[in-house]
């Protein structure tokens, strides 16, 4: 009977286990500074907010507006201010990981335009779990920021 039970209910499980799920990953509070005229590198600073009970990873980021983004960090060494590249940012379960000046940031490099106040990037980030994430990115006046 039990055996009868699990057949019965196997392609039922595998239905809610194959069907969509709604991405716990939210991008929040996203912003860059001004750049001033001929300036070929930005940066990008958000919240990303993983409100499931699974960590997840931002495996990669595009912009139209820039030739090439990436993930950097900024470490003090020896007194010094320094930036580096980083392949990956992993995102806990039921966390907030901020990406702010002096810390984690995205570089955007290759600006095909100056940003200005007002103005808007969109910014593509790639999870490993939660799939693509598309973001309007709020340019701000460096008196703002």
């Amino acid at each position: 009977m039990a055996r009868f039970r699990l057949l019965l209910f196997a392609p039922l499980l595998l239905l809610v286990a194959c069907a969509p799920r709604e991405s716990a990953i939210r991008v929040v509070d996203a912003w860059a500074r001004e750049t001033p005229e001929g300036a070929l590198n930005g940066a990008v600073y958000l919240v990303i907010e993983n409100d499931g009970a699974g960590a997840d990873r931002l495996v990669e980021i595009a912009t139209p507006g820039a030739t090439t983004a990436h993930l950097h960090e900024t470490r003090t060494e020896g007194g010094m201010a320094r930036m580096r590249g980083v392949g990956t940012l992993d995102i806990p379960p039921h966390a907030k990981v901020t990406l702010a000046p002096g810390g984690p940031h995205i570089m955007l490099m290759g600006l095909r335009r100056p940003l200005r106040p007002g103005d808007t990037l969109p910014l593509r980030l790639r999870f490993l779990r939660a799939g693509e994430v598309d973001v309007e990115v709020e340019i701000r006046a460096l008196a703002d920021s």
